[in-house]
């Protein structure tokens, strides 16, 4: 599996200041290819998924984007929106497959945006409640 994985914030600020030509380190500034093996949690492969660390431009105000392709060449895109409003953190995501809707959520409290279907948490963990 890989997941190109880009910070938003930084893709603009970036873009801001030099949109004409952009070099390897601004890429690495915004972006990031991981690739992943097979993640199983029957004993196959790694139970695990390695993690990076990623350092955001604004804490309170994260971005970010995220392209997914799986061994079956599936499409996923995922938006993510992270936000700390009067000291209380809350997101919402975006996920579709292929164009297809998957996912819709934002919690409630979320400081901009149209209301979303669902709350993120804990209806997102929690979806027989």
């Amino acid at each position: 599996m890989q997941i190109l994985f880009i910070d938003d914030d930084r893709q603009k600020s970036i873009l801001d200041k030099h949109p004409q030509r952009l070099t390897l380190e601004d890429l690495d500034s915004y972006e990031k290819m991981l690739n992943y093996p097979e993640i199983n949690p029957n004993g196959q492969g790694h139970i695990f998924a390695p993690q990076f660390i990623w350092t955001p431009l604004i804490l309170d105000h994260e971005h970010y984007t995220m392209e997914i392709t799986d061994r079956d060449h599936r499409g996923i895109h995922q938006e993510l929106q992270i936000e700390r409003a009067n000291g209380k953190w809350f997101w919402a995501t975006q996920i579709t497959e292929n164009g297809k809707p998957l996912l819709d959520c934002k919690d409630a409290g979320f400081p901009y945006g149209s209301k979303a279907p669902i709350p993120c948490f804990p209806k997102v963990l929690n979806p027989e409640d």
